[in-house]
């Protein structure tokens, strides 16, 4: 029997994204595992501790796309931790190569660091 690995482009991405944000200490994240449908991946959650109260909260989701190889990437800017992702996230998700994995890193890492509005 071969069973094969669905989260293979997901965790080259979430290595990509971890390297990316040592020494960023002005942000709290967690990362927890993400599953809609075939899409098997992970969502990174990320606290901005900074000047805003209360907190300004973003997260991301992010697997290999049910329908192809590709990578998806659902950005998400949030005051409530929502565990699903919402009609706007859908809107709002980009998709990159399979080969793209710096690039959907990069994305990752500026979606969640950038200078965010009080809501």
């Amino acid at each position: 029997m071969r069973l094969e690995n669905s989260m293979t482009t997901a965790d080259k991405v979430l290595k990509a994204v971890k390297k990316k944000l040592v020494g960023v200490k002005k942000y709290s994240g967690t990362v927890y595992p993400y599953k809609n449908g075939r899409e098997n991946g992970y969502s990174i959650l990320v606290h901005d501790m900074g000047e805003y109260f209360p907190c300004v909260s973003r997260r991301v989701f992010f697997s290999e796309n049910r329908k192809s190889d590709d990578i998806v990437v659902y950005p998400v800017e949030e005051q409530t931790w929502q565990d699903t992702l919402s009609d706007q996230a859908y809107e709002d998700r980009v998709y990159f190569r399979y080969n793209q994995v710096q690039t959907a890193a990069n994305y990752i890492v500026r979606f969640l660091t950038s200078r965010r509005k009080k809501k």
